[in-house]
């Protein structure tokens, strides 16, 4: 059964803040926005925001400034909490090392790789 989108309002500063999946963590009809997620990642981390408000991009707005390590949390968190494995968060192509893209993080979060391995592997060989 597909988890229905909502339109969605701010529980931070009361604006819109999209069309998104409803996370189980906030009130009915309520999300974030960009800008606030963008800040709350910025101030408490993306761990924090994703217990609080889900995963970018299935919850709420996509935000584009991600590190590779960030990206790599989002896929863990992704997979525990049911978010679908053909979900692709990241439709830009986001920050690069080498070749790697957020995507490629992401996916190795969500494979049950750990990052040790993902970065020692992926990050040092350029793969």
């Amino acid at each position: 059964m597909a988890i229905p989108k909502r339109e969605m309002k701010c529980c931070n500063c009361g604006n819109y803040a999209g069309k998104f999946h409803q996370h189980y963590n906030r009130d009915t009809g309520f999300g974030i926005c960009l800008r606030c997620v963008t800040d709350e990642i910025k101030s408490q981390g993306v761990e924090t925001a994703l217990s609080c408000y889900g995963v970018p991009g299935f919850n709420y707005p996509l935000v584009e400034v991600l590190t590779l390590r960030q990206a790599f949390t989002i896929g863990q968190y992704a997979k525990k909490h049911g978010v679908p494995e053909n979900f692709n968060p990241f439709k830009f192509p986001g920050i690069t090392a080498g070749a790697l893209t957020q995507f490629d993080a992401y996916a190795a979060g969500f494979d049950g790789d750990s990052y040790e391995n993902f970065s020692t592997t992926k990050l040092k060989l350029g793969a």
